[in-house]
């Protein structure tokens, strides 16, 4: 259920976001990724990582 509210959110942002933000995507200054944080162990799952340029 979390992934897939953090990949609900991450596609909001990339393609829905106000245009100071989908700019800066486009040209490929800013990247929008999805994460988890695990609290207990410290460890971030990142997922949702777009193919690089």
């Amino acid at each position: 259920m979390v992934r897939a509210n953090v990949r609900r959110v991450v596609d909001e942002l990339r393609t829905t976001s106000e245009p100071m933000l989908l700019e800066p995507q486009r040209s490929g200054k800013v990247m929008v990724v999805g994460a988890y944080y695990v609290l207990d162990t410290g460890r971030v799952d990142f997922f949702d990582v777009p193919a690089a340029r």
